[in-house]
């Protein structure tokens, strides 16, 4: 299976421009799954494979509130990368600007750790993954808030994650993106609720830093890395991944 993840700074269009990729690669009838909806039936069918055991129940039960109980497969998680769970929860210390968002943060880490998770006991079938919120993309979340760029530990974080065969980076001017998320209104990202528009561009600006700092940080890695230019429109942005993703 390719993994392919899309990134990019808040309101640059990456969760658009992969639900079109998606939407052509299921057009072509090329085998795709959605790691958008992890509680799919691909997700669910591979469940029965994943190891039971119950070491961190309580990390589910005293910082996340799911539906159902993820403490067997984090623990599987812990086991295989002991030190990732420490790391992000240090990182989410330095960022996080209230005991709620702490909890947001580490809900939404451990969900995409777990995804992964899912994913590995998959990753034998044939098929392209389209992932949006990614670890790559999760690490804003993890290192960065208005006034912080944590890059000093973001290379254990890189080589504790899975990594995708391919990303595809949205570059898109900060200003174009900050007036996007403005006419978004009430579906701005949650991290950017109820800031000034200093925050918010400062926030974009330490995004994209990062972002750029994991990109240098990978080259020389076996990863595709393809840059999509706001010049460039979403239909010839897709005609373009596709192509790269059909040709692998």
């Amino acid at each position: 299976m390719i993994s392919v993840e899309f990134t990019g700074v808040p309101g640059s269009g990456k969760s658009t421009l992969r639900n079109e990729v998606l939407h052509r690669l299921r057009e072509s009838d090329c085998p795709v799954v959605d790691y958008a909806n992890p509680y799919s039936a691909f997700f669910s069918q591979t469940w029965a494979s994943i190891v039971p055991n119950s070491v961190c129940r309580f990390v589910s039960n005293r910082y996340l509130n799911w539906g159902f109980d993820h403490s067997e497969i984090l623990s599987n998680i812990l086991h295989e990368h002991p030190e990732l769970l420490p790391l992000a929860i240090e990182s989410i210390d330095k960022v996080a600007e209230s005991p709620e968002q702490r909890q947001l943060l580490l809900k939404w880490t451990i969900d995409t750790f777990i995804r992964h998770r899912i994913i590995m006991n998959a990753s034998s079938q044939d098929g392209i993954l389209l992932i949006d919120e990614g670890p790559i993309h999760r690490s804003l979340s993890l290192f960065v808030n208005a006034s912080i760029c944590n890059v000093d530990s973001i290379q254990k974080y890189i080589d504790s994650v899975p990594l995708p065969d391919v990303i595809i980076k949205l570059d898109v001017p900060i200003e174009v993106c900050l007036q996007r998320i403005y006419d978004r209104n009430s579906d701005q990202p949650k991290r950017l609720m109820n800031k000034s528009e200093k925050e918010m561009k400062s926030f974009l600006q330490n995004s994209d830093r990062l972002l750029c700092h994991i990109e240098n940080s990978l080259h020389g890695e076996n990863i595709d890395i393809h840059r999509i230019r706001n010049d460039c429109s979403i239909e010839d942005s897709t005609e373009k991944i596709v192509n790269i993703l059909q040709k692998r």
